[in-house]
């Protein structure tokens, strides 16, 4: 299942918005493709916990 597109650009404002490439602990966070990536990616980023609503 691919991730909502409006909580996929809200992750991606909050990383930048709080300088992300200098956080501590960023692990698998990664913006680098142009598709909307699946959930169980997002999942494994550092701190992100994905539910189904």
């Amino acid at each position: 299942m691919k991730i909502n597109a409006l909580d996929f650009a809200a992750l991606q404002a909050l990383y930048n918005s709080t300088g992300g490439d200098n956080w501590n602990t960023s692990t698998s966070w990664d913006f680098s493709s142009e598709t909307l990536p699946d959930t169980t990616f997002v999942s494994r980023w550092y701190g992100v916990k994905v539910s189904r609503a």
